[in-house]
């Protein structure tokens, strides 16, 4: 059963991630822990071979010495991906730790302003329902590979067997005659 405390108090819940107002949950302070089946992350299930995982994810919101909302979120799973090479199945741990600064979705926010802020934090546009599983999934896409493969591939290439021949050094041996 999840539950939301006053200041610095948590959400902690192995339930699906809570909706939280994000401005608030910075503003005092309070920590969201749980897990979520990637089963149920419906835009990085089609990038996975199987969907039996659970990532954790931890949120902890704040406010810096500027009085700008930030979260900071660390998410941990162990996902299985198809290796770009061999086409095999694979197990791969993914760690992704963030710390996201609350922008409203104001439309007179300008690139200067963007550019005044700094860019010591990426950030996220929120507003009195923000969804965790959501923000827990953004950072899980994030943190896929381009290009999933084995760290060690069976179709790597060691550099250790035959090197083969380029097809242009086959194509000049064949223009050459013949006891030459």
């Amino acid at each position: 059963m999840s539950r939301l405390d006053s200041v610095g108090g948590s959400v902690d819940s192995g339930a699906p991630a809570p909706v939280v107002d994000a401005w608030e949950f910075a503003r005092l302070g309070q920590t969201a822990e749980g897990s979520l089946q990637v089963a149920d992350c419906r835009r990085l299930l089609p990038l996975l071979s199987s969907g039996d995982a659970q990532a954790h994810y931890v949120v902890r919101g704040s406010v810096d010495e500027h009085g700008r909302a930030m979260l900071d979120l660390a998410v941990d799973a162990s996902v299985e991906l198809v290796c770009q090479r061999c086409l095999q199945p694979f197990r791969l741990p993914l760690a992704a730790r963030n710390r996201l600064r609350l922008i409203d979705a104001d439309p007179e926010w300008s690139l200067e302003e963007a550019d005044r802020a700094g860019h010591e934090a990426d950030e996220v546009v929120a507003d009195a329902a923000l969804d965790l599983r959501e923000l827990v999934e953004d950072e899980l896409l994030l943190a896929l590979p381009l290009s999933p493969r084995h760290e060690t591939c069976k179709f790597a290439g060691s550099g250790n067997e035959a090197r083969r021949e380029s097809p242009f050094g086959v194509l000049a041996r064949l223009r050459k005659p013949a006891g030459n």
